[in-house]
């Protein structure tokens, strides 16, 4: 059986490599003589060499790599092989989602000690702070700084840490309050400062909240996009919160001994004033941290610190030590700072340890007394209470992060290997499971037809993308006629669909694939037939009603509903008898990789339901057992996915024959595909209007509007043009066609007017606003669809004409 196909796989059978729109190169200062280069894309950043810098810059969305490694050759003189080229490009570039054509599959660095985050402030808040960045002016900066520099010496030397904080547990429980309270304010002037700052120098704010490191509350302020900035700046950002809270903790106390002489209020301005000293702790990632990586212009410190200490052994061995691009001073500073970051931490550590104990003990002393005490005795006033509390808050802290630690390393681990052995035996005992899909790939589009016949052809070792199944399968497409409901006394009604009905026929053609197509029953001997296939590994695609996704109670009572539930083609893989459970492919979230469970009953049931126009009537496709190996072959993909687009734009610009109707229960008139089937309902809507105006009958219209919505929407919010926007940018990247890339994207225009179309017709079925106004307006944007699909498939048949394929 086959593997699981890789969700980022790349192909490098000659595609064209472009770098993503979004992505921003800048230059990043490190302090080092060699220059380095900063990536950001979608709030991730990555910082990179000179050469990646300059393969990236020479992606001009024309080149392939031959060309690309020759181009780099030729203006940069670097001599990379073509292997080590595509190594470099895939594990910088594509498995971090910077090409056109790729997902990252890497995850974004967080910091694991960080938990229990919450944001007190979003960005559009923070932004209305920019009026204060008078205060980072350099003259400001600098008289400011100073004096808030001497005023904490002045404090640290005049005051005891100890007897200060003696004082606010002698005060009473209001005034305690006040006291945090005021503490809790000047934090958040701290971040302020951070986030200042950075607009000071052009940087977009982040979000400001509140989260528990290690074992302490702390507050934060999200200054990531930073990096960008040059060196000195960044540690003025580093430092901005200590200087901001340092000021207005300055000012305070000299108003406060000039005017107020308030006890509380110097209490509580000297313990904030003792938190910024807290701040410069270099050895956690607090301010001091970051003033000391920004300083030096190192990124990775631990990495860093490896390397040097690697380094020194590798000497005493004898062994090449690998580079470090660190002048002399500055690994000077990274021996000093590794060995007293293991002093700090060993001390960290023991006081963690203690904390433990003893939060172990008053927790058992507090649960003993809580047993023997009676009712009687319960005598406690609330500030009592509070002091309780207090001297117990922070070895319950510390309880807490030992038991999240306990939980995330072991517990939890532990808990999910038992899961994850127990669902193994119970699949590998109870369960038949076609072992191609043991994993099933996150999805890349939306429609469950596309998915299952990629998840069907990957089982016989065909792995195509589903922008490419799409396009083989010809499911978009236009065409609109007027049809009669029988048994419903109605006058026509305008029927039009943007995607093929059959797409699993288009595409067994186009790939030459021996189907076997068969109506299984949805009897016992039906699912006895099913259970045959599957133990001989044939996955089977099957038709069924869409109603089974929202459930039998919501179904039950719409037996027969009009034009809003069609058919889905999903995938059987499996079976669980013991659980009643049929297994699908149907990756109905972004998130899933494995397969689906349903009832076997609801399995059969809808596959035989009714429903107006189209009934799935147990229709199934599968291979013969003797098949297998001849029904699906591997043909030129290019040549078939180029083909495929010519017949859809032959479609579109009515060119050839059309395809044959497929209206189900429906009776129509006379149907009409592509560009005349626009322009034919453009009449229609047309004479609609007329009709509002003259008639004002806008029962029997909107009626006709929300019918015309709702089949035009099934399936696709922007009727499948922006997904075969996506296909044909993707298709031109891989199979080497530039100028149709250039029309994928004039697709992404051409989606919006769609949804802008829809939006009026959703007004016009929940009778928003004046009828003739909607429809008018409707229509409009209908005709700038017309043009804009007519234009772009010109183009596309223009390419296809004058270029080589």
């Amino acid at each position: 059986m086959n593997t699981a196909t890789p969700v980022n796989s790349y192909s490098w059978s000659n595609p064209v490599l472009k770098v993503k729109e979004e992505v921003e190169i800048s230059v990043f200062d490190d302090g080092n003589e060699q220059p380095c280069y900063l990536i950001t894309m979608n709030g991730r950043q990555w910082k990179v060499s000179e050469t990646i810098y300059y393969i990236l810059f020479s992606m001009d969305g024309q080149r392939t790599v031959e060309e690309l490694q020759e181009f780099l050759h030729d203006r940069y003189s670097l001599r990379i092989s073509k292997q080590k080229l595509e190594q470099v490009i895939e594990l910088t570039l594509v498995r971090n989602g910077i090409l056109e054509g790729t997902i990252a599959t890497t995850e974004p660095p967080h910091n694991k000690m960080m938990w229990g985050k919450f944001t007190l402030l979003r960005p559009s808040v923070i932004a209305k702070l920019k009026i204060f960045i008078f205060l980072f002016h350099k003259k400001t900066l600098t008289g400011l700084s100073s004096l808030a520099v001497i005023w904490l010496a002045y404090i640290l030397f005049a005051y005891s840490n100890t007897q200060v904080i003696g004082s606010m547990f002698s005060l009473d429980i209001k005034d305690i309050a006040l006291c945090v309270f005021f503490i809790f304010a000047t934090g958040l002037i701290h971040e302020f400062g951070h986030s200042i700052a950075a607009m000071s120098y052009g940087v977009a704010p982040g979000r400001i909240g509140v989260g528990v490191y290690f074992v302490m509350p702390v507050m934060f302020s999200d200054v990531t996009r930073i990096w960008r900035i040059k060196r000195h700046q960044r540690v003025i950002v580093d430092l901005a919160g200590m200087y901001l809270q340092c000021v207005f903790l300055m000012l305070s106390f000299l108003f406060n001994a000039l005017f107020l002489h308030s006890h509380l209020l110097n209490i509580a301005i000297l313990l904030s004033g003792f938190t910024i000293l807290g701040n410069f702790n270099p050895f956690i990632k607090f301010d001091g941290y970051w003033v000391l990586v920004d300083y030096l212009g190192i990124t990775e410190v631990k990495t860093v610190i490896y390397q040097l200490w690697a380094n020194l052994f590798y000497k005493v061995l004898g062994r090449p030590a690998v580079p470090v691009l660190l002048s002399k001073g500055k690994k000077a500073v990274m021996y000093i700072y590794s060995l007293l970051t293991v002093c700090f931490f060993a001390s960290f550590i023991r006081f963690l340890v203690e904390s433990w104990i003893l939060a172990f003990h008053n927790l058992s002393h507090d649960i003993t007394a809580l047993l023997k005490l009676t009712p009687s005795q319960v005598n406690i006033s609330f500030a009592e209470a509070v002091r309780y509390l207090s001297d117990r808050i922070t070895t319950y802290i510390a309880l807490f992060f030992f038991l999240n630690l306990v939980w995330r390393f072991m517990v939890k681990k532990v808990l999910l290997q038992i899961k994850k052995n127990a669902r193994v035996c119970r699949r590998r005992y109870a369960v038949q499971l076609i072992e191609t899909y043991r994993q099933i790939a996150r999805r890349e589009m939306l429609d469950c037809r596309i998915k299952s016949l990629q998840e069907w052809v990957r089982h016989y070792g065909l792995n195509l993308h589903s922008y490419e199944i799409m396009l083989l399968s010809e499911s978009y497409t236009f065409m609109y006629d007027r049809i009669k409901i029988p048994g419903v006394a109605i006058e026509a009604l305008p029927y039009a669909v943007a995607s093929q009905n059959q797409v699993e026929i288009r595409f067994f053609r186009n790939l030459n694939i021996q189907y076997h197509q068969e109506h299984i029953s949805g009897d016992l001997p039906g699912w006895e037939q099913f259970k045959r296939l599957i133990d001989q590994d044939i996955p089977v695609l099957f038709k069924i009603d869409s109603r089974f996704l929202r459930g039998a109670e919501d179904a039950a009572p719409r037996a027969l509903k009009l034009n809003l539930y069609y058919l889905s083609t999903l995938l059987l893989v499996g079976y669980d008898e013991e659980q009643d459970q049929a297994l699908v492919v149907l990756t109905n979230d972004d998130e899933r990789e494995s397969v689906n469970e349903i009832s076997i009953g609801e399995f059969q049931t809808y596959r035989h339901s009714s429903c107006v126009p189209f009934s799935p009537g147990g229709l199934c496709y599968y291979l013969k057992p003797n098949d297998g190996d001849a029904g699906i072959r591997s043909p030129d993909i290019r040549e078939a996915v180029l083909n495929s687009i010519i017949a859809t734009t032959n479609i579109m610009l009515n060119e050839g024959e059309w395809p044959q109707s497929d209206l189900g229960l429906f009776i129509g008139e006379s149907d009409s595909w592509g560009i005349q089937g626009m322009k034919r309902l453009q009449e229609d809507l047309q004479r609609l209007l007329l009709q509002c105006k003259t008639q004002g009958n806008s029962a029997i219209i909107r009626l006709k509007i929300v019918f015309l919505r709702n089949n035009l929407l099934f399936g696709s919010y922007s009727a499948f043009r922006e997904e075969f926007g996506r296909c044909i940018k993707y298709c031109a990247l891989k199979y080497n066609v530039p100028y149709l890339y250039d029309t994928g994207c004039e697709f992404a225009q051409i989606t919006s007017l769609w949804k802008e179309l829809f939006t009026l017709f959703s007004r016009i079925a929940h009778n928003k606003g004046e009828l003739a106004a909607n429809l008018l307006q409707a229509l409009q944007v209908w005709e700038k669809i017309i043009v804009s699909e007519q234009r772009q498939f010109t183009a596309i048949k223009t390419i296809f004409s004058t270029a080589s394929m």
